[in-house]
């Protein structure tokens, strides 16, 4: 079995084996633990398998809190998920910023004050207004909070694909269509490209950064 899903999905062995394990515990979950659809978003999915594996979630706290996320999926309907997912993501990046600026949060100074010192930071790189140019040629600026939002949903496993040759990696064209439901009325401002090449380097200035 573990040979078959290699030799598929392009996985090391060890990476099989653990979706092999991420797929047994969910499983489990759907047909012991239905209690947990009612716990999400009041919890995150890190918080349900400490308590609902915490076995597992000692040994392998990666495997686990993926199998709660399968298991979550099979027990609400996926736009009901992105919806919670939503909810769940904002409240956490709300007390992100609030953390690290006090409670006005995207209103603090502090808060205004990175804005524009990664506004000059970008003129200094390219030597141009980097805001005003893509103004110019019709397109969007990306706002931090955007920026932020997208890191945030981009790691969740509602927006991380669960099959395949790229199993794993972020799918950028759920990131772009939640962003433009978010921040542009419905309208498709963000593409999978535009999503994937603005948030992907943004959420390794954050690593970098401890954030």
């Amino acid at each position: 079995m573990v040979t078959n899903l290699n030799s598929d999905s392009g996985l090391s062995g060890e990476q099989a084996i653990a979706l092999i394990h991420v797929r047994r515990h969910g499983k489990r979950l759907v047909d012991t633990r239905t209690d947990i659809a009612e716990m999400y978003p009041n919890k995150g999915y890190q918080e349900i398998a400490e308590e609902v594996l915490p076995y597992l979630f000692s040994k392998y706290p990666d495997v686990a809190q993926r199998a709660v996320a399968y298991a979550m999926r099979q027990l609400v309907p996926r736009e009901e998920l992105k919806e919670r997912t939503k909810t769940f993501l904002g409240n956490r990046l709300e007390k992100m910023v609030e953390t690290k600026y006090g409670k006005e949060g995207f209103k603090s100074e502090g808060f205004s004050k990175q804005c524009q010192m990664a506004a000059t930071r970008r003129h200094e790189l390219h030597g141009v207004d980097t805001d005003a140019m893509i103004l110019a040629r019709g397109r969007v600026p990306w706002k931090t909070e955007e920026k932020m939002y997208g890191a945030e949903i981009a790691v969740q496993d509602a927006y991380v694909r669960q099959s395949g040759r790229w199993e794993g990696c972020t799918n950028y064209e759920l990131v772009a269509e939640d962003l433009n439901r978010v921040w542009h009325d419905g309208k498709p401002v963000r593409s999978e490209i535009s999503a994937k090449g603005t948030i992907r380097p943004y959420l390794l200035s954050l690593r970098r950064e401890g954030l």
